[in-house]
């Protein structure tokens, strides 16, 4: 039993609620398929899996905090997503593509909270 379990329901709780049921489509560079050049990488794999996102606009008023969280600068006009970790059976990257209303989302950047070592939730700053 983790000292944040409690945090983690409690965000998986209000994300399933409030959340936007779309596409995750992981983005993972296959094998080299000629061995006498294994420099050159095969064809990419792409994973779909369905989760849910709370999409907020960042705004000036939340762009100081997560610029404060993730050390990066922050385009007002982006998209944040905050999605919960407690369930997700992969760790989202920045070449991965979220599909909202047929609509492809590209990731500017990925960041986690997680205190302690046990994820809670991760915030992306998608470009719209």
């Amino acid at each position: 039993m983790g000292v944040f379990d409690r945090s983690v329901a409690q965000v998986t709780r209000q994300i399933k609620k409030y959340g936007e049921l779309v596409t995750w489509k992981q983005v993972v560079q296959g094998a080299p398929t000629d061995l006498d050049k294994p420099w050159e990488p095969g064809t990419p794999i792409e994973t779909e899996h369905l989760v849910k996102i709370v999409f907020l606009p960042i705004l000036p008023g939340n762009k100081q905090w997560k610029k404060y969280l993730s050390e990066t600068e922050v385009i007002i006009g982006n998209t944040l997503g905050l999605m919960a970790a407690g369930e997700l059976t992969f760790v989202p990257d920045l070449k991965d593509v979220v599909i909202r209303d047929s609509k492809q989302l590209s990731i500017n950047s990925v960041n986690r909270l997680a205190p302690n070592g046990q994820n809670i939730l991760w915030w992306i700053d998608f470009n719209e």
